[in-house]
C-alpha cells in the first residue's frame, strides 16, 4: 500500500505500471485516510512532529488524512481525485460513540460517517 501526503496520488500513482507484474510487488494505492476531528493518527504525528522524528511543520500534516465529523460531500470530489484503489477509514475506539459516558474519548469515525462514505464508495461519484 502507498499513502501519500496531501493526498495528491500523482506521485505514486506514476509508478503503478512499474510494479504489481509478475516480476514485482502487488501495490495497491490509499491517499490520505478519513478520521474524525482530533483523531488517530493526528496526535500521533503531532507528538513525531514535536520531537523533530517527523521533519514536517503541523500545519502539513492536515494532507495525511480527511478529518470529517460529517458533511462528507464536502471532500469527497477532492478524494475521489486522488484516484485511490481503496478508501482507509479509521475506527479507533468508535464504539464510545454509543456508550453515553462522556469521560470516554473515541479517536474513530462516526458510524453514522462511516456509512456515509461508504455509500460515496459504492457509487464513487457522490455522497449521499
Amino acid at each position: 500500500m502507498c499513502s501519500t501526503p496531501g493526498g495528491n496520488a500523482e506521485p505514486a500513482n506514476s509508478i503503478r505500471a512499474q510494479l504489481a507484474t509478475p516480476a514485482t510487488v502487488d501495490v495497491i494505492f490509499a491517499h490520505a485516510l478519513f478520521i474524525c476531528p482530533g483523531g488517530h493518527p493526528k496526535p500521533y504525528l503531532e507528538y513525531l512532529v514535536d520531537r523533530r522524528v517527523l521533519p514536517l511543520d503541523k500545519e502539513r500534516l492536515e494532507g495525511f488524512f480527511y478529518s470529517v465529523d460529517s458533511q462528507v460531500e464536502k471532500i469527497w470530489a477532492q478524494y475521489l481525485a486522488t484516484k485511490p484503489d481503496f478508501v482507509k477509514l479509521v475506527f479507533v475506539f468508535s464504539e464510545l460513540y454509543g456508550c453515553g459516558d462522556a469521560s470516554q474519548k473515541s479517536l474513530g469515525l462516526r458510524p453514522e460517517t462511516a456509512k456515509e462514505i461508504v455509500k460515496g464508495i459504492r457509487f464513487k461519484t457522490s455522497v449521499g
